[in-house]
């Protein structure tokens, strides 16, 4: 998965970029689930802080779970699959057969981009910034006291990641209009979560 994710980068900065994004992309994604779960929970007095481990949906988490397995199998001390495990052990693997295939079949029939052009790869920053942007902004917004301090943070964030994917401060409209709407598009979402919870979860 990481050899797949670092070749649809153009330079190695990019591909250093590319391999961080896509190594907490899982983990963006089920932070915001797990926030509506936890904003959902009709018991005002539940000792849970969360509903599962975001950890468990780093790129490369399968790996330490599988290794703290064969070890404590070694030692022949008992471990305990958690469900949340074996959804990441299952999720990556396939994902990771799927980006092997690709990067043998990308690098063998796709034509070379020049170290100097802007990325027209689907699976760099063209889809990652707004897949970013569209969850951060929905789970900061579910976070209600600190959307705030995120949202400013977010935004920047995002803007930086668009100078370095078009190699200027000055971004593309196509890009704009991307930036913009992932923006309103996480702000929408994560307003209507938020009405639901307060009027029909929580009445």
């Amino acid at each position: 998965s990481v050899v797949f994710v670092y070749t649809r980068a153009n330079t190695f900065f990019d591909g250093l970029i590319n391999i961080a994004l896509w190594s907490f992309l899982g983990v963006a994604i089920f932070a915001f689930i797990n926030q509506i779960l936890i904003n959902f929970n009709t018991d005002l007095e539940s000792p849970y802080a969360r509903y599962g481990d975001a950890s468990y949906f780093f790129l490369q988490s399968p790996m330490t779970v599988v290794h703290v397995y064969f070890n404590q199998n070694f030692m022949n001390e008992p471990f305990k699959f958690e469900a949340l495990s074996i959804i990441s052990v299952t999720l990556f693997s396939v994902i990771g057969v799927v980006m092997g295939f690709l990067t043998v079949y990308l690098l063998r029939f796709e034509k070379a981009e020049d170290s100097m052009q802007k990325s027209t790869s689907y699976f760099s920053y063209k889809v990652l910034i707004p897949i970013y942007l569209f969850f951060l902004v929905a789970y900061s917004i579910l976070l209600d006291d600190t959307v705030y301090i995120l949202m400013p943070v977010i935004v920047i964030g995002g803007y930086i990641l668009y100078v370095i994917y078009n190699r200027s401060f000055k971004i593309t409209k196509t890009d704009l209009i991307c930036f913009g709407s992932s923006i309103a598009g996480g702000i929408v979402i994560g307003f209507i979560i938020a009405i639901i919870d307060y009027y029909a979860i929580r009445g």
